[in-house]
């Protein structure tokens, strides 16, 4: 049997406009379509379901591949199926997305994490869990913010590789400004990530790629994006980005109080 590429479709981006993967189509007795990862780091294939699916044979429900690494097949349509094979798109058949971190993270609730700035210096929690102002959603349900002067030196809470790095935004203000904010995205052991909110401009000093280590001096907090005053915003989240409970070492198994400081030891 001959199969041979025919094109390529347009790369696939994910939480950031950074390419993460292309979808190759081949044609020979079937229609093949295959995915190479072409970003520098590790990402998440899922497929999702469709109730359409009728022809496609699908190999992978949820699948990590490296830098370079392809998933081939994902899907396998026979071209009598179709009666133009030039305009198909895999998603006319298969419901799927590419992550940075994995959708399906279990989080490690045992881990402790570190408070994000320098040892011998106290912040106060200006907004914690739950909170109404904006921490009230899914994606920030599970947010601590820390008020904090532009420029204060910010510390890994937890070890794990830069994943995205977003730093030349210059704007703050109300719910408008929500996609204007600079942030630092790293990934844990566990396959969730940490998101570090409304950074200086160019306050990032890592790169994606960069192996962290927990305590590591990672940027310079700001006041861009959705924020009213000078402040980090610090999440963890999985791969659909959904926020989830974590603890720092100094209060463990419960959430900080806002109003309060805290000082790292």
């Amino acid at each position: 049997m001959r199969i041979f590429l025919i094109l390529f479709i347009l790369p696939i981006y994910c939480f950031g406009q950074t390419e993460l993967a292309s979808i190759k189509k081949y044609k020979g007795d079937s229609l093949y379509f295959g995915v190479k990862n072409i970003s520098p780091i590790s990402i998440w294939y899922e497929e999702l379901k469709k109730d359409s699916v009728d022809y496609s044979t699908h190999t992978f429900d949820l699948a990590q591949m490296q830098p370079k690494d392809s998933l081939y097949p994902i899907a396998i349509i026979p071209v009598n199926a179709i009666k133009d094979t030039s305009k198909i798109n895999v998603k006319d058949f298969i419901n799927y997305k590419f992550r940075r971190a994995n959708p399906r993270a279990i989080h490690d609730d045992t881990y402790k994490y570190e408070l994000p700035y320098a040892k011998g210096e106290k912040y106060e929690v200006i907004q914690t869990f739950g909170q109404s102002f904006s921490h009230n959603k899914p994606t920030s349900r599970y947010a601590v913010d820390f008020k904090m002067p532009i420029g204060t030196p910010l510390y890994a809470i937890r070890g794990g590789i830069v994943i995205l790095v977003i730093e030349d935004n210059t704007e703050h203000g109300g719910k408008d400004f929500i996609d204007k904010s600079n942030n630092i995205f790293i990934l844990h052991n566990d396959g969730t990530y940490a998101q570090y909110s409304h950074l200086d401009y160019n306050g990032a000093d890592v790169e994606v790629g960069d192996v962290i280590q927990q305590g590591d001096y990672i940027g310079k907090s700001g006041h861009t994006g959705f924020s009213t005053r000078p402040h980090l915003h610090i999440v963890v989240k999985d791969g659909n980005g959904i926020s989830l409970p974590f603890y720092f070492k100094i209060r463990p198994n419960k959430k900080l109080k806002s109003g309060k400081k805290y000082l790292r030891n």
